[in-house]
C-alpha cells in the first residue's frame, strides 16, 4: 500500500491497524481495520539540468518544454523515469548513438535550505523550524537536478552520422547475418540512398527505398531507425526484418537491414 501511495506522490503516509477476533458458533471471524493517513502530496519545486557536455546541455534546454517535471507537478518515481527516458530519446534522435539512459541520474534535494542558514538567536531558529514544519503539513516541495552519473567519454558526446545503408533482401531464416556483411559472393547494387546486396535480384528495390527513412550523410535518429524497421516489417513480401548498426569510424555508422522473404502460400481446389 505504501508503494502504491508513493506512485501517487504521497511519501509521508502513516498506517495503523486493529484486529478483532470473534467467535461465531464453531467459527472464528477476524475483523481487520487498516487506517491510512496519506499526508500531503510531494510536489516538484524546481527542476534543473546539469549535463557536463555543452552541446547536450544546449539541446536539453532547447527541449525542456517537453518535460512533465515542472514546478507544482506531483513528484513520483515514474515521472523521473519518464524524463530520463525522454532525454535519452532526445539525444539518440539527434545523433548521439553512444548515449543511454543508465548515464543519467536524478538528484533530489528534500532539505529546506532555510534550515541551513546560520541564525544566532535560538528563539528565532525554533520559530523557523516550527514555521517550516507547519508549511510541510500542507505542502512538501522537492528540488530535482538531472545530471550525468560520471564523466562522459567521447563515444557518448559525439553526434554520429550515417555513412551507408545496406539492404539484404534475400536472407534465409537459418542464415547468420555475420556471414552476409562483406560477403564477396553477393552482387552489390548502388543507389543514391542505399546499397543492395542480392543473391538473385528477384526483389525490386523500389518498395524498400520508399519505406526507408535513414539516409547517408544525416545524423543518426533512433526514432527514424525504428520507424524504418516497423514500416519494412509491414511489407507483405518479407516475414522478418532485422538490423545491425556498426560503427565504421570515430563519428559514422553503417546500418545493415536484413530481410527474410515470406514463404509463398498456395491453394488448390479439386472439383468432382
Amino acid at each position: 500500500m505504501n508503494a502504491y501511495l508513493q506512485t501517487r506522490g504521497f511519501y509521508r503516509a502513516t498506517f495503523s491497524d486493529s484486529v478483532r477476533i470473534d467467535t461465531v458458533g464453531d467459527q472464528l471471524q477476524t475483523h481487520i481495520v487498516l487506517r491510512i493517513t496519506p499526508g500531503s502530496k510531494t510536489l516538484v519545486n524546481k527542476v534543473g539540468y546539469a549535463i557536463e557536455d555543452s552541446s547536450l546541455q544546449t539541446l536539453t534546454y532547447q527541449n525542456n518544454k517537453e518535460s512533465r517535471l515542472v514546478k507544482g507537478s506531483v513528484y513520483t518515481k515514474e515521472a523521473i523515469s519518464q524524463d530520463l527516458e525522454r532525454l535519452t530519446n532526445l539525444y539518440r534522435s539527434n545523433g548521439y548513438y553512444g548515449f543511454n539512459k543508465e548515464i543519467l541520474l536524478a538528484e533530489v534535494d528534500t532539505v529546506d535550505t532555510k534550515l541551513l542558514e546560520i541564525v544566532t538567536n535560538p528563539f528565532q531558529q525554533i520559530n523557523r523550524i516550527d514555521s517550516i514544519q507547519a508549511k510541510q503539513q500542507s505542502n512538501i516541495n522537492w528540488d530535482i537536478v538531472i545530471k550525468n552519473k560520471k564523466a562522459l567519454d567521447t563515444f557518448q558526446t559525439i553526434p554520429f552520422t550515417i555513412r551507408a545503408v545496406h539492404f539484404y533482401p534475400e536472407v534465409s531464416i537459418y542464415e547468420s547475418t555475420d556471414t552476409l556483411i562483406g560477403n564477396k559472393f553477393l552482387s552489390n547494387n548502388f543507389y543514391k540512398d542505399a546499397i543492395f546486396h542480392n543473391k538473385t535480384r528477384k526483389f525490386s528495390s523500389k518498395p524498400l527505398l520508399q519505406h526507408n527513412y535513414l539516409y547517408p550523410g544525416t545524423l543518426y535518429n533512433e526514432g527514424l531507425y525504428y520507424k524504418t524497421l516497423n514500416t519494412l516489417g509491414q511489407i507483405g513480401a518479407w516475414q522478418q526484418v532485422d538490423a545491425r548498426i556498426l560503427k565504421t569510424a570515430k563519428d559514422s555508422l553503417d546500418i545493415h537491414l536484413f530481410l527474410v522473404p515470406a514463404i509463398k502460400q498456395s491453394a488448390s481446389i479439386d472439383l468432382e
